[in-house]
């Protein structure tokens, strides 16, 4: 038998088929075989081994088909519409051996015996032509179709041929980190649309941890319109202090002012000492509000001011809750000048004193807010919470990867920034 050759090569002596659906062209010659390999955004992971095949076949109702009528081209008008849908089974067979099947065996005993798809949608059938006719009953007939078949993995089951990311580190003027990331996913339809799954479903494996003393922000997820990938970036902020309850938490952000001083109505006048508190709370959508106001009240009671009573020695005690957003106010003070009532404990007075004479502050308020390491709150893409990361190390990367291997998961990688060569998805 010859070999495969180009346009001008000698034609395959030995029986030679290849079949698309419920068609079957006898191959007279391949004028194209084309196979490459496609490689992922960086061009480091290998996704699929790319067919492009071009055949011409004797194509005569007479002979070869039945129920077509007995004109060539009568017979192919009629199957070229159902010849050039896309998705259907590929066989290419020479000297009766399989050289190609599209989409892939599914080598189980449940359901259909091959996939839907290939990996990236296909087959997809590019022409079909009529090059010559021979006589009244017979036409050469040129037929083309495209494969995209991903690497035959037994041991990776999963969908995700390739998983790629790249980071960024900014550090302000005061020294908080901030840390960009933007990765990339590529999947294989033929197992996603197998499963019943979704690129998105993968979007709690694929998001890297949240680390301490951050807030992930500016979360963005682009799903590829094919089916086949998905993008995504966001940022991890470096905050100053953290919010005690993680995941549990409704509260998102926290603004919180103490104050101390002196009023004056006038030069002449008597001058007022006072002590002053100013919160406010964000939460998420599905807070109830009755814990933003609990968490302003708690915070203002971590600093010395009773919340449970109006006192006469307070000049303002106003508590806000916003009925559109989730969000929530309070505006304390309180006068140091005139009857001190002994149920105040003297908390904000010895803050103050504590303030001016031992040069001694709160760091945090106390149930509410601390400066050690703490995982935050965070979106709720996974069930683990996320204000994510305070931090400067290592950047993680990514080391490459055998053809075969299983695409890894940040979360296998965070081991101090020591890549390992292959990680468990």
């Amino acid at each position: 038998m010859a070999g495969l050759e180009g346009a001008g090569g000698p034609a395959i002596n030995a029986p030679s088929i290849l079949t698309y659906g419920p068609q079957t062209f006898q191959i007279e010659r391949v004028t194209l075989w084309d196979s490459r390999p496609v490689y992922d955004e960086d061009g480091t992971t290998r996704l699929y081994l790319h067919h492009r095949i071009g055949i011409q076949a004797v194509w005569s109702p007479v002979a070869t088909r039945t129920e077509d009528g007995l004109a060539g081209l009568v017979s192919i008008a009629r199957i070229r519409e159902q010849v050039l849908t896309p998705r259907q089974l590929l066989v290419v067979k020479i000297a009766n051996e399989i050289v190609l099947q599209s989409p892939a065996s599914k080598n189980d005993l449940t359901g259909p015996p091959y996939y839907s798809t290939d990996g990236k949608n296909g087959p997809n059938p590019i022409a079909l032509n009529v090059v010559r006719i021979l006589g009244t009953h017979s036409v050469i007939a040129y037929f083309e179709v495209e494969t995209w078949l991903a690497a035959p993995c037994p041991e990776n089951r999963l969908c995700v041929l390739s998983h790629r990311w790249e980071a960024q580190q900014d550090i302000n003027e005061d020294y908080y980190t901030t840390r960009s990331v933007r990765g990339w996913a590529t999947f294989r339809t033929d197992r996603l649309i197998d499963q019943a799954l979704l690129p998105d479903d993968f979007r709690g494996r694929l998001f890297h941890p949240i680390p301490p003393n951050v807030q992930r922000k500016n979360v963005s997820v682009t799903a590829a319109s094919d089916g086949t990938g998905l993008s995504y970036s966001f940022s991890d902020v470096e905050q100053p202090t953290n919010l005690i309850g993680g995941a549990t938490s409704w509260i998102t952000r926290l603004a919180a002012v103490w104050g101390a001083g002196m009023h004056r109505p006038n030069w002449d006048g008597i001058g007022t000492r006072y002590v002053s508190f100013h919160i406010e709370a964000w939460a998420e959508r599905q807070a109830p509000r009755i814990a933003l106001a609990r968490a302003c009240l708690r915070g203002a009671a971590s600093m010395g001011f009773p919340t449970n009573s109006l006192r006469s020695l307070y000049y303002k005690n106003d508590l806000k809750i916003d009925m559109i957003q989730k969000h929530a106010s309070l505006d304390m003070g309180l006068m140091l000048d005139g009857i001190v009532d002994p149920t105040y404990n003297s908390t904000p007075f010895d803050i103050a004193e504590e303030l001016f004479d031992s040069h001694k502050f709160p760091e945090a308020m106390a149930g509410l807010t601390t400066e050690v390491d703490w995982y935050n709150n965070r979106p709720g893409y996974d069930s683990v919470g996320s204000r994510a990361t305070g931090y400067i190390e290592k950047l993680v990367h990514q080391s490459l990867l055998s053809p075969c291997g299983t695409p890894v998961s940040p979360l296998s990688r965070m081991a101090r920034g020591i890549p390992q060569l292959v990680a468990s998805f």
